[in-house]
């Protein structure tokens, strides 16, 4: 439990730090954003089942760690603008209203 909280110490930290490292946690959430098919904040949602589709990195740990121990992590966090009028992202249409098969949303993922 004291690696968790030392793992939120250093997010918390760096998140909004303009120095490289808080740069990288932006990229990486931004990325995280895309692969998992979420508008806001990953980090306000359970891990499984989209967590598992994303690559790995020290977010997607964090991400899995903060979930297991349902920690709320309250940052402000970019939304995805949507390009156009009507979109949806494709891994909430799939995964959750019809439970497409898990392959089926791997090749999603790196679509």
């Amino acid at each position: 439990m004291e690696v968790v909280i030392s793992r939120v110490n250093l997010f918390l930290q760096h998140w909004d730090n303009p120095a490289p490292i808080g740069k990288t946690l932006r990229a990486c959430m931004q990325a995280l954003q895309l692969q998992c098919g979420c508008q806001g904040c990953p980090l306000a949602k359970k891990f499984y089942p989209m967590g598992e589709l994303c690559d790995h990195s020290w977010v997607t740990s964090f991400w899995e760690c903060v979930s297991v121990y349902n920690i709320m992590i309250e940052i402000d966090c970019d939304e995805l603008p949507l390009p156009r009028a009507n979109d949806q992202m494709l891994m909430r249409m799939a995964i959750y209203p019809w439970g497409i098969r898990w392959v089926s949303c791997e090749v999603l993922t790196d679509c």
